[in-house]
């Protein structure tokens, strides 16, 4: 498999380099928009992009290769939004020693090498049987656009909260542009509307009206078993979980927890996600595996949209 970087940094592409090459990759490098472009001719299964280049920005290179194949590594939260909405994989800050490659190397063996699933066949749920109370959402890696297209326009009859693995630096613009409220470690109380829980921080419901700081010590924070599985206690057989791209088996077991109340769980197609990872964990478990045009009709059936 070959990575292609795209980095002004002799230093970062040396790391990256160094690191992927151990790890089995063909790594291809490139220091400019031209020659990133140029080398689109050597077939790169996956690119690591930077997007602030010598001769532009590295977006060119986005007309010429599938987004939810790139990694970009960048801090400026303009840029950074612009990617997520173009629907880029995940995005990072550069490296500054291989340590800071253990998320990349993940997230670019769970793109390049899905876990193989049978195809998946689940029953058709009727619009008409389910009315949810609570809608939330598991999202990770490659899942940003998608919740964009979601959720960014619509209006809610019913609260939203979406739990969502990005950096602290970023909750706020991206919040702001799915028209979300923050929930800060202190908590808060939760009405009609949507919210985005802030990063690094666990939460669980601890009624039905509030959501409080969770100190569980878990591998992805925000946790999306905890939020699932503690929503799934209040609102019983009126929760709706979806759950949406990302690496690891975030959500797994909320969802079983879920529909142990006979509540429902949605989870996003593989043709469709651009990291398989989160969906396939809840294989057996999702009543569907849908598009996100599936998705929206679904919460338009159901009431969740005004």
């Amino acid at each position: 498999m070959r990575v292609l970087v795209v980095d002004d940094s002799p230093f970062v592409r040396g790391v990256v380099k160094s690191v992927l090459s151990k790890e089995g990759f063909e790594v291809l490098t490139a220091s400019s928009v031209k020659e990133g472009i140029e080398m689109l001719n050597e077939n790169p299964d996956l690119i690591i992009l930077d997007i602030h280049l010598p001769d532009g920005e590295g977006f060119e290179i986005l007309k010429h290769y599938p987004p939810e194949k790139v990694l970009v590594f960048s801090s400026d939260k303009d840029m950074v939004l612009r990617a997520l909405e173009l629907g880029v994989l995940d995005f990072l800050p550069k490296p500054k020693h291989p340590g800071d490659m253990a998320k990349v190397v993940r997230l670019i063996r769970e793109v390049l090498f899905p876990e193989e699933k049978k195809p998946i066949k689940t029953p058709t749920v009727q619009k008409e049987t389910f009315k949810p109370e609570i809608v939330v959402v598991g999202a990770s890696s490659g899942s940003p656009k998608s919740l964009i297209k979601i959720f960014s326009s619509k209006k809610v009859n019913i609260p939203v909260i979406i739990c969502l693995h990005i950096q602290k630096s970023f909750a706020e613009s991206f919040a702001e542009r799915l028209g979300a409220k923050v929930i800060y470690p202190e908590g808060d109380t939760i009405s009609v509307g949507k919210y985005l829980l802030y990063p690094s921080t666990n939460y669980r419901f601890v009624s039905r009206y509030a959501i409080k700081e969770d100190k569980t010590d878990t591998p992805f924070k925000p946790s999306v078993d905890i939020l699932f599985s503690s929503a799934a206690k209040f609102f019983k057989d009126k929760t709706l979980g979806i759950i949406l791209s990302g690496i690891g088996k975030d959500g797994q077991k909320g969802a079983m927890e879920i529909k142990n109340f006979n509540g429902k769980v949605l989870a996003q197609d593989k043709r469709v996600a651009p990291v398989w990872g989160m969906p396939s964990a809840v294989v057996g478990i999702a009543d569907e595996f849908l598009t996100d045009e599936g998705i929206i009709k679904h919460l338009e059936d159901w009431g969740v949209f005004g």
